[in-house]
C-alpha cells in the first residue's frame, strides 16, 4: 500500500476504533483544553470566567468557544452568558478517550 492508495487502515487492535483527529484538532490548542477542562468538571461558566482559567483574552477565549459552539460540543445555558458541555461533547471525548462520561 502506497502514501497515496485511498484504502483505510485496519482498526488498531484491543478494540479502539475511534477516530481521535477530530478531537485531538480541538484539544491542541493548551487554551481551549484548558476551558473545556474546566467546563467538563465543574458548572456552566462565562467567557470571562473561562479567559481567566486559560490565561488568554477574552476575545480569545470567545473565538475559541464560537469553534466549540460550531461543532456542537458546548451550548450556551439558560443565561445566554455562560456556557457547558453538551451530551455530544461528554460523549466524543470519553469514547475517544476511553472514559465513560460522568452525569
Amino acid at each position: 500500500m502506497t502514501a497515496t492508495s485511498s484504502a483505510r487502515r485496519p482498526a488498531p487492535a484491543g478494540g479502539y476504533n475511534a477516530d481521535i483527529a477530530p478531537v485531538a484538532a480541538l484539544m491542541a490548542d493548551p487554551a481551549r483544553a484548558a476551558m473545556l477542562g474546566a467546563l467538563l468538571s465543574g458548572p456552566p461558566l462565562a467567557a470571562g470566567e473561562l479567559s481567566h482559567v486559560a490565561g488568554v483574552s477574552p476575545a480569545t477565549a470567545s473565538a475559541h468557544l464560537a469553534r466549540l459552539l460550531q461543532l456542537g460540543w458546548i451550548e450556551r445555558g439558560p443565561s445566554r452568558r455562560a456556557v457547558r458541555v453538551t451530551g455530544p461533547g461528554r460523549d466524543g471525548l470519553a469514547a475517544t478517550f476511553g472514559c465513560s462520561p460522568r452525569d
